[in-house]
Order: C-alpha cells, then sequence, then structure tokens
C-alpha cells in the first residue's frame, strides 16, 4: 500500500510521517459539510487524486497496479464518510449510477451505511455525473 484516502475531520493522518502518500479530504461527520457544495469538490478531489496518483482505470473488479497500492479508505467509523466518498469516487471514475456504485460497495463492506444527509448528498452527486455521462455520450456521437 502507498496511498491512503483520509475523509475524516477528525481523525489523523497516523502513518504521514511514513511512505504513505496522504490525501486529507477533511470532511466534517454528521452533516457538517454534506449540505453545502463543498462536498461534491471534496469527492471530485478524491476521484481526481486516485485516477493521477495511484492510476486507477479498467474494471475496479479487477486486480489491477493502481488497486495494489490503495488499500485504504478511511474515516473514524469505517460506515459513512469514507463509504460515502468511496461510492462517489466509483461514479465519478467508473461512470457507475448510485445503484451499482452502492451495491459495490455494500457487497466489499457490510459496515457501509451511509447517513441520511450522505445518502442526499450522493443522489444529488449521482445526478451530476449523470448529466456528465449524457454530455459525453451526446459529443461521442458521429
Amino acid at each position: 500500500m502507498t496511498h491512503v484516502v483520509n475523509v475524516a475531520d477528525d481523525v489523523p493522518s497516523y502513518h504521514a510521517q511514513e511512505e504513505l502518500t496522504y490525501l486529507n479530504l477533511s470532511i466534517a461527520d454528521f452533516g457538517g459539510e454534506r449540505l453545502s457544495s463543498a462536498i461534491y469538490s471534496k469527492f471530485d478531489h478524491a476521484a481526481q487524486f486516485l485516477r493521477d496518483q495511484v492510476g486507477l482505470v479498467g474494471d475496479p473488479g479487477e486486480v489491477g497496479e493502481g488497486s495494489r497500492r490503495l488499500r485504504a479508505e478511511h474515516c473514524a467509523n469505517g460506515s459513512n464518510l469514507s463509504a460515502t466518498v468511496t461510492i462517489a469516487v466509483l461514479m465519478s471514475l467508473y461512470q457507475w449510477d448510485l445503484a451499482r456504485a452502492t451495491a459495490f460497495v455494500k457487497a466489499r463492506r457490510r459496515e457501509c451505511l451511509p447517513s441520511g444527509a450522505s445518502r442526499l448528498s450522493m443522489s444529488v452527486w449521482d445526478t451530476m455525473c449523470s448529466v456528465s455521462r449524457e454530455k459525453r455520450r451526446v459529443s461521442l456521437r458521429p
């Protein structure tokens, strides 16, 4: 493992002095940021970090070099913030809808239980990603 996404504002990056590269999103838990536009830029920032720094490409179900390098995306409890950001990142990186990304994460982490505010943020993000997918699809038409 070489890269860690720390999504919480109240959990330190314990191993930052070691050979780990951290992205600290500092998202306030329990709805502190979820209903503001700031959360969407953090979803996008995490996706960009994983795309650029870790090289996540291709099917996330396949074990590739990028998936070997990223093993941790964490928050204090591991059920809300980290799950929310992971789902949002999957929607962005792989053009998945909310249902597919949520099912993918829940199949791998049963503790996945985003709060009501997180689910609302992911629903809005899903709409934003859907518009982006549609624009991409229309621009690719001959």
